[in-house]
């Protein structure tokens, strides 16, 4: 079919009015750029042209929700950031709930308002994106979020959170209030790095010094793991290791973690 019959396939299974279904096609054909392409049979479109024309399909019968299944699964990295900023302005412009499912982080963040994390057919958690990288609710969410630091400790109440024990050596404070077995949880991200030696006299800082075991480039950052008694994966901007200031294997450095940026799920909630 064309792509005008393609648009107008599910009006015409309704029977609708021809001018109504023509009105229809226009519209949907304008909003998202392909009025050019009416003509054109859909085996010679590119895969954003494709996408659009899938969309204007399911929007013609101007459902209450649209099921997208792995929409940018099999499409290059450059192509799919730009077809995720299409899809979500579509839906800005439209206002129809969209359910999209992927697998892909990036993805996720750059469409949903809203995701639930699902495992084996059940949901693990439903919230927002920040919700899931800072505050997940169990070992698997933390996994699937790529959170490279999870340790196993023993967490005491203090008075302005806990102190948790990692391996009886290494003591992190943390303004979460869960104490007992935990998992403690820190963004690779959410590490502070400083080549230089800090003051380790301020606990409550979470200052620690610790050799670079490891360095690996990842494009849009470096992770290193540095070894503080534990390994820790800290993600820092490529810039560091390119000037006068950055590092190399084997050199000594300071690590920083925010008090706040310490997540604790309490031992209920191991997977």
């Amino acid at each position: 079919m064309t792509v005008e019959e393609n648009i107008a396939f599910g009006l015409k299974a309704q029977k609708k009015d021809k001018k109504y279904i023509q009105s229809v096609v226009n519209m949907l054909a304008g909003s998202l750029n392909i009025t050019h392409l009416l003509s054109r049979y859909t085996q010679g479109l590119s895969g954003g042209e494709k996408q659009r024309v899938a969309l204007a399909r399911a929007l013609a019968t101007e459902p209450k929700v649209v099921f997208l299944d792995e929409p940018l699964s099999a499409i290059d990295e450059n192509t799919r950031e730009r077809l995720s900023y299409e899809l979500r302005s579509i839906h800005d412009k439209f206002g129809t709930t969209f359910i999209h499912v992927s697998h892909n982080l990036e993805e996720i963040s750059e469409v949903a308002d809203r995701v639930a994390i699902m495992n084996i057919g059940t949901i693990e958690q439903v919230g927002t994106v920040q919700e899931m990288l800072r505050h997940p609710i169990n070992q698997y969410v933390a996994e699937f979020t790529r959170t490279k630091n999870i340790f196993h400790g023993s967490s005491i109440s203090t008075d302005n959170g806990c102190q948790v024990s990692v391996n009886n050596t290494i003591r992190f404070h943390t303004k979460s209030k869960i104490a007992g077995n935990v998992l403690l949880i820190i963004r690779p991200e959410e590490i502070q790095f400083n080549k230089k030696h800090l003051n380790t006299s301020e606990l409550d800082k979470n200052i620690f010094s610790g050799k670079i075991v490891k360095i690996v480039n990842k494009g849009s950052f470096i992770s290193l793991e540095i070894d503080i008694g534990i390994l820790l994966t800290v993600h820092t901007m490529g810039y560091i290791m390119y000037t006068d200031s950055g590092v190399q294997k084997g050199d000594i450095v300071s690590v920083l973690i925010p008090p706040d940026a310490v997540h604790l799920i309490s031992h209920n909630n191991w997977v």
